[in-house]
């Protein structure tokens, strides 16, 4: 059954309707009749990019790198805290890269802590074993080469690029209502990356 659409002279009022043998005329809700007219399917829609309510964050007085993220943008701001609306996406991947870059540096500071108090505990663990074997060559040969081989893991594990990857859900579940060409200064000819 193809669309059809219908256009009320008296109100304006565009609608669409699916016929199987679509008629001339349909009645309009204002009691009116509407004439049917040529479109292309899915005209009469809207196809602007749709706009969503500001994303509100909560920053800290006194560490603005100390950032909340209520369940709700209406919730009132807990003592300390001052709301942020980020109302546009230059504002959002601001806020975001802030938040990455506060994620990072605790996430660095963290990873050296715990390589601190493994090597502490790998030294005295080698030093208990060197003690045990002695004077023994092959058994000398063998917890080398081992030695080795975990050190490299440990380095490739310590050594990995380090990104927190942060981003907000809501811009993220927003992309799927707008349009693949989004640049109003260019009248909406550049295409999203």
């Amino acid at each position: 059954m193809p669309m059809t659409d219908y256009l009320c002279p008296a109100c304006g009022t565009r609608f669409e309707h699916f016929f199987h043998q679509a008629p001339d005329t349909h009645p309009c809700d204002c009691s009116a009749t509407a004439a049917r007219i040529a479109s292309l399917p899915g005209e009469a829609r809207s196809r602007n990019a749709q706009l969503f309510s500001p994303i509100v964050v909560w920053v800290n007085d006194a560490n603005p790198d100390q950032v909340s993220i209520p369940g709700r943008a209406d919730e009132p701001v807990q003592s300390g805290y001052h709301a942020v609306s980020i109302t546009n996406m230059s504002e959002a991947d601001r806020v975001t890269k802030h938040l990455n870059n506060v994620s990072l540096r605790e996430t660095i500071n963290r990873r050296a802590a715990e390589r601190e108090y493994w090597d502490a505990v790998t030294k005295e663990r080698r030093d208990s074993i060197r003690a045990k074997i002695g004077g023994n060559p092959r058994a000398q040969a063998l917890f080398k080469a081992t030695c080795e081989y975990i050190d490299k893991r440990r380095e490739r594990r310590y050594s990995k690029t380090l990104d927190p990857k942060g981003h907000f859900q809501a811009l993220s579940f927003d992309s799927s209502n707008r349009d693949g060409y989004s640049d109003s200064d260019t009248g909406w000819r550049t295409r999203k990356s």
